[in-house]
């Protein structure tokens, strides 16, 4: 692959009416503003005061600029990736995951460059070849603290240049459309370039080989099991080669700093209240948890800031299913919401809006929609012939070491398949970005998460602070409904199931092993029990309304 070739993202685009809606609507509301100053609407003062709120309404609604429906704010936007909540939630019924083509868009800086990102055990293959060909090298890891914090500084000064975002996080959600006329053109030159640089572009590298020679290497030391090892090795390229690529992270050298483009899939939300009400002392039972069988399995609890345990988002970002939703309605929407500010719009970046979109009433019915939403379910067997094959396929799923990340039962939620904890899965599936997005308010600066511990007057050794996940991290992803959740990994890269499990590594790397042992028909029947994990059917989804 050509290492210059231009990356095209992909993108959704909206029916032709509603792009000349969006398009008179942005020009009447940036003509020379810069605030939203509609007043709320008789209609829209009435919707807490004479009427009961309902959170599906809101859940359903699409959003247009300036909409009636908010109180005094400017509706949809400034930035947006969609016009409603279903647009990215619909499979399997409302509240489901999304396709890859409803896939978030985020920008990452250069770890080093700016406060918030731990650097791995080593780069990505990716970042390997862009670092050797540009010469860059990492943060010196003996900086004090008062120096290490002058170059963080003046690294987001010359970052804002590119995203004003930059300022105050390590992460940018770039969003896919905005109302100001002008954003198409400068998201089109962010992610392609302006003609003198070529943005965001891939580089192969050899993941696949790399993958084969470390299982043939493990087979070395078990001669015995070294036939069975090296097909396994094998299948694993195979099945990974039918994505026809071999790097997924796209990479780009702006104003001097490495940045990433990389992408998250829409999470399914089915079951949400449930994981809501798990409490902490079950998810930090099973973080101390150990697994004699599996000793490389070592999850660990991702916490926030403020201690707070995180069990929401692709790396458990988020503590609670309100902060998830609240995010998720400022971030996709461009809301302006109680407790989170809209996402900022890159083209003017002292832009505010009158008020908010959703008073507090309309998002507490919001996320009480979403916490009712019932838990996927196992489909029930035909016949007694089917219940023993599925069960067969259960204990298959649980020999190859899945079970140890994917619990089935976490205190009294059973069948959600997922610890909720953070684990390494290696170097192929990094990425440093942060489910967030600009917003004007200053402190949502990120803390840097290295500091140096002194002793009796002197410095000792760096101390690192972990607060959430990190590059290699992700949270384990709950397998319930996962027969109509495709396609699969953060990042929807996975079209089917056996090509998420050859995508595991890191913790996971020998469970996937083991899986691709397994004789064909083994790995058929352990599909068979994940594709009888499904979505809630239409009965239940209706009694959440």
């Amino acid at each position: 692959m050509n290492a210059h070739a231009t990356i095209r993202s992909r993108s959704f685009v909206p029916a032709r009416w509603y792009l000349a809606a969006v398009a008179l609507a942005a020009t009447l509301c940036w003509s020379g503003a810069t605030t939203a100053e509609e007043p709320a609407t008789d209609d829209a003062a009435k919707t807490s005061a004479d009427q009961p709120v309902s959170g599906r309404e809101i859940f359903l609604r699409e959003w247009m600029v300036n909409d009636s429906r908010s109180h005094g704010g400017d509706g949809l936007g400034p930035v947006f990736n969609d016009t409603s909540c279903i647009a990215c939630h619909n499979q399997g019924g409302a509240g489901g995951g999304g396709p890859a083509s409803k896939n978030v868009e985020i920008v990452t800086a250069n770890s080093g460059a700016v406060p918030g990102v731990v650097v791995p055990q080593q780069p990505s293959a990716g970042e390997q070849f862009v670092r050797s060909m540009f010469g860059l090298q990492e943060q010196q890891r003996h900086l004090s603290a008062e120096v290490f914090r002058k170059r963080q500084e003046a690294a987001r000064k010359q970052l804002a240049k590119i995203h004003p975002g930059f300022l105050t996080a390590s992460s940018v959600v770039l969003h896919r459309f905005g109302t100001d006329p002008q954003y198409a053109t400068w998201r089109l030159q962010m992610v392609n370039g302006n003609g003198n640089v070529r943005h965001f572009q891939t580089f192969s590298a050899p993941v696949l080989q790399a993958t084969v020679a470390e299982a043939q290497k493990v087979a070395l030391e078990q001669a015995s099991e070294l036939q069975k090892l090296q097909r396994a090795a094998q299948e694993i390229a195979r099945v990974r080669s039918e994505l026809g690529q071999v790097n997924f992270t796209k990479t780009a050298i702006v104003e001097g700093t490495v940045l990433t483009l990389t992408e998250r899939n829409a999470i399914s939300l089915f079951g949400a209240g449930l994981i809501d009400s798990i409490p902490d002392d079950v998810i930090e039972a099973a973080a101390a948890e150990k697994h004699e069988d599996f000793p490389e399995v070592s999850g660990r609890i991702s916490r926030l800031k403020d201690g707070r345990i995180g069990r929401f988002g692709w790396k458990a970002q988020k503590a609670t299913l309100y902060d998830f939703t609240m995010t998720a309605c400022a971030v996709e929407l461009g809301l302006h919401v109680p407790d989170h500010p809209q996402a900022g719009t890159p083209l003017d970046p002292d832009y505010r809006t009158a008020s908010y979109d959703l008073n507090q009433d309309e998002c507490n019915a919001l996320v009480d929609y979403l916490s009712r939403l019932p838990a996927p379910e196992m489909m029930q067997p035909a016949t007694a012939d089917h219940a023993e094959y599925l069960e067969g396929g259960r204990k298959l799923f649980a020999s190859v070491g899945c079970a140890a990340c994917h619990k089935e039962q976490m205190g009294d939620v059973v069948g959600i398949f997922s610890d909720l904890l953070v684990h390494d899965m290696g170097n192929d599936l990094v990425d440093t970005g942060d489910y967030g997005s600009f917003t004007p308010v200053p402190d949502t600066a990120e803390e840097v998460v290295e500091e140096v511990a002194e002793a009796d007057g002197q410095q000792g050794e760096k101390q690192v602070r972990v607060v959430g996940a990190t590059r290699q991290e992700w949270r384990t992803a709950p397998l319930w409904g996962c027969r109509d959740s495709a396609p699969y990994l953060h990042d929807g890269r996975a079209e089917t199931l056996e090509q998420a499990i050859a995508f595991h590594g890191g913790e996971s790397a020998g469970s996937a092993q083991k899986y691709f042992m397994l004789t064909p028909a083994e790995r058929q029947q352990v599909q068979a029990f994940l594709r009888s994990l499904t979505a809630p059917s239409p009965d239940r989804l209706a009694s959440a309304e």
